[in-house]
């Protein structure tokens, strides 16, 4: 939603411990949000990228993130403007097409199987 009003936080700004921070701190720390964008939305993500002449998008997430990607980018070849998109597939369904395990996917496998273990000792005890 950032993108979208135009407030971008620039890190460049940032001393160098503050940045180091960042590595260990959830994204809502730059703010983040899981809106997905409307058709209409489009146009003004790009005029945001042209305003501060943003030439690379990398964006990580599932198919809806991944939808965004495409859009985005045909939305620059349309109109003339390169720009480099860069998807990142990040989920805990590992349902993306042509990737073998998607980041998410084995911490959530790993506490699913952990948690069913943990259920069956529990139910064994009774």
């Amino acid at each position: 939603e950032g993108i979208l009003a135009g407030d971008l936080i620039d890190l460049g700004k940032f001393a160098d411990e503050d940045l180091a921070l960042l590595a260990k701190t959830p994204a809502s720390a730059l703010g983040s949000c899981r809106r997905k964008l409307t058709d209409a939305d489009y146009p003004a993500v790009l005029e945001c990228f042209k305003k501060f002449n943003i030439r690379y998008f990398f964006y990580n997430g599932g198919n809806d993130s991944m939808d965004t990607c495409n859009k985005i980018y045909n939305l620059s070849v349309e109109t003339g403007y390169e720009l480099r998109v860069i998807g990142i597939p990040k989920t805990i369904d590992n349902d993306l097409d042509v990737t073998d395990h998607c980041p998410g996917f084995g911490s959530a496998a790993k506490y699913a199987a952990v948690s069913a273990l943990e259920l069956a000792q529990d139910a064994s005890a009774l």
